[in-house]
């Protein structure tokens, strides 16, 4: 009958461990009869050297018994990580169903089942977070960080998750540690970038994202958050490349309602006022449009001259939004306008 090779190997390493523990053990007590003797704790007298062999021998054999595995080898893990991964593997599921209460119920007996499986810890920290019980994810995610030792990506995530939630210095201090680890995670990275924008420290961030799309060229989200600092800076030239950078990694007819808009408003910042126009128009083809959207195409409508047209979107944006206050602004100006200059261009 064949043997598997999990039989195999497991086979060969208790004939290891024995041989091991044979040559150990007699060679120990060859030098107990020179008098090796335990002077202490031992009444019957038991060589030292033969006790620790044998000590040795049972605890690997045990180890081995019970499926544990030494990290680097071959052997099974231990029946509660294991039990984990499963649970952990249904609780992911759960979660792409939207059963959420559901994968909480999973990932916290997985947890529970193998305490020190960061993974389980990981998929718990999310389940909380996206149900809003930020403080214990971010304990999790924590203790997650801490089981899996240098892992960049669980920093860059816990980093995220510490300024969402307010603590930008600590989160500054955990994305620094991730990026001490690995200098080449573009997500890191990226998430410096968001941490130091959001604190004002724009050219700061725009070094943070030029690293992070240097090390992940075709990231969108990279590009487009460069796209929007430009913006910030009053750097249209620089905004319209990198938006349309962006659009670049889309095939034509299917680029992101985001980066049409920030290619709109740099080609508005340029007086592009036509490509901006365009570019607004598709963006509102890709999404439901909003009443923002619609009010922005309707003021660079405005400012090619087309205050029909103008007129007509930003009645849609109100239609949307009885109360958004910009479009009904444009409304009264574009009246106005019309009040005092009746030939008006189509």
């Amino acid at each position: 009958m064949r043997r598997s090779p999990d039989t195999l190997v497991r086979g060969r390493f208790f004939r290891r461990i024995g041989k091991v523990g044979r040559s150990r053990t007699d060679s120990l007590f060859d030098r107990s009869r020179a008098g090796w003797h335990v002077r202490a704790g031992s009444a019957a007298g038991v060589p030292l050297g033969r006790g620790i062999g044998i000590v040795l021998f049972v605890v690997c054999l045990a180890l081995a018994l019970a499926g544990c595995r030494w990290p680097g080898s071959r052997f099974p893990v231990s029946q509660s990580l294991a039990a984990s991964r499963r649970l952990s593997q249904q609780g992911l599921k759960a979660m792409e169903q939207g059963q959420w209460d559901r994968a909480q119920e999973l990932l916290a007996e997985a947890v529970a089942t193998c305490s020190e499986d960061p993974d389980a810890r990981r998929q718990y920290a999310e389940v909380l977070w996206h149900r809003g019980r930020r403080e214990e994810a971010l304990a999790e995610m924590a203790e997650a960080l801490r089981l899996a030792g240098d892992d960049a990506e669980l920093g860059a995530r816990l980093a995220e998750m510490e300024h969402q939630s307010g603590q930008s210095e600590r989160a500054e201090r955990t994305i620094r540690k991730a990026l001490d680890i690995s200098p080449t995670s573009a997500r890191a990275w990226a998430v410096r970038g968001r941490i130091l924008r959001d604190r004002g420290r724009l050219s700061e961030a725009l070094a943070a994202y030029h690293r992070a799309l240097a090390l992940a060229p075709n990231d969108r989200q990279i590009a487009l958050q460069i796209a929007a600092i430009y913006l910030e800076q009053g750097r249209p030239e620089r905004a319209l490349a990198a938006a349309e950078g962006a659009m670049a990694t889309s095939p034509p007819g299917e680029e992101p309602a985001e980066a049409l808009v920030l290619r709109a408003r740099a080609c508005v910042a340029l007086g592009r006022y036509g490509e901006a126009i365009e570019s607004y128009s598709a963006a509102s083809l890709r999404q439901q449009p909003s009443a923002e959207l619609l009010y922005q195409l309707a003021e660079a409508q405005a400012l090619a001259g087309r205050t029909h047209q103008a007129a007509r979107s930003a009645q849609e944006a109100l239609a949307l939004d009885p109360g958004h206050g910009p479009s009904r602004q444009l409304l009264e100006r574009l009246r106005l306008a019309q009040s005092h200059a009746p030939a008006v261009s189509r």
